[in-house]
């Protein structure tokens, strides 16, 4: 294969391998240029667990509500099937990740941080949670 990005669901690039693997893979045009670029993703440990899958939103604003040392993040995830998708996870002081929704860490997070309160705050407005991005493609609950 070429290393090049190629279109994949909903217009987002679905990496090829390549030898240099796919943390070469650019960001989808898609995510805001201000976002930010967080790793490497850390182990799980006997306290942070796998959670349940495809409840990323859920997941990453339990964990942050409940371990004040991981921060909710949300923004683009590539998988390591090589899609780029809306995704949720958390970060600490580092900018390291911490993950607890997909089997296998991504290969690359690029997105925010969002302040716990206000994702409360939403959850509590709303009654349920769910991405506080709206701007971002959404293929699937990651």
């Amino acid at each position: 294969m070429n290393g090049k990005a190629r279109p994949g669901r909903g217009g987002l690039p679905k990496t090829t391998a390549s030898a240099s693997g796919l943390d070469s893979t650019p960001p989808p045009t898609t995510a805001p240029s201000g976002d930010t670029e967080f790793g490497p993703p850390v182990p799980r440990t006997r306290t942070t667990r796998k959670m349940a899958d495809k409840a990323c939103y859920r997941n990453a604003a339990i964990t942050a509500m409940t371990d004040h040392q991981w921060r909710y993040a949300e923004g683009m995830a590539l998988s390591q099937e090589g899609w780029w998708v809306h995704h949720a996870w958390n970060v600490d002081a580092a900018g390291r990740v911490l993950d607890r929704t997909w089997p296998e860490p991504g290969a690359r997070y690029v997105g925010q941080v969002i302040d716990i309160k206000e994702v409360a705050r939403r959850t509590s407005a709303t009654g349920w949670i769910g991405p506080m991005r709206p701007e971002l493609p959404t293929l699937e609950p990651g």
